[in-house]
Parts: structure tokens; sequence; C-alpha cells
């Protein structure tokens, strides 16, 4: 699941800086309507711009938690080839324990926003 995630990250990884951009403006246009238009204006733009916010925060934060430099995987101590001691050994287990949990988080986490998606474009 983490292979998974990592090619995704290493698809949008270029674009990290435009999903940024994105988000700010996106958190903007929300402010602006909440503080200075109408309600009609409220209905019409407001549901798109969460769905844009959300979406590139989500694609943002997939960007960095699973982008893997292959300088940094091969000095990584959870990927080096060398004997480890029986703590070293744990400490690793435990790393890729919380890595799959925070992938499988994440996965969770990307199917309810497909499915709110899904919803809110859907009525």
């Amino acid at each position: 699941m983490t292979r998974f995630f990592n090619l995704i990250a290493t698809l949008f990884f270029p674009i990290r800086y435009f999903l940024a951009v994105i988000s700010l403006i996106a958190f903007i246009v929300i402010l602006y309507l909440f503080v200075f238009s109408s309600q009609y204006a409220q209905a019409t733009y407001l549901t798109p711009s969460l769905l844009i916010l959300l979406w590139s925060l989500i694609l943002f934060v997939l960007c960095h938690s699973f982008y893997l430099d292959p300088q940094v995987a091969q000095t990584s101590a959870l990927h080096s080839t060398k004997k480890l001691t029986w703590f070293g050994v744990i400490k690793r287990k435990l790393s890729f324990l919380f890595l799959w949990l925070y992938s499988l988080m994440f996965l969770i986490l990307m199917v309810v926003s497909f499915y709110f998606t899904l919803k809110v474009w859907m009525l």
C-alpha cells in the first residue's frame, strides 16, 4: 500500500507548489464568500471552493508524506541492508507498522473524500 502511495506522490510531487497555491486561493475565496458575498453567491461557489481546498490539501499532504527521494532512500535506516541489532529490528518493524497504519488512514480519508465529492456533485 505504501508503494502505491509512493507512486502517486511521485506523480504529484512536481506540482506540489501549484497545489499549495490552489489551496491558498481556495481558502481566500472561502473567506471572501463568508464575509462579503450574498447567500446566492455562497450557495453557488462555496461548495466547489471547499472541495477544491479539500482535494488540493489532500494531494499536497500526500506529496510530502509519501514521496521517497531515491538518494535519501539509500541512506535511510528503514531501507538499509546492514546487520541490525535487536533494538534496530524492533525499531524498523515499528516504523513499517506505523507507516502502514498511516497509509491505511490516508486511504480511508481519500475514499471518504471521494464519496463526499460524489455525493455533493450528484445533488
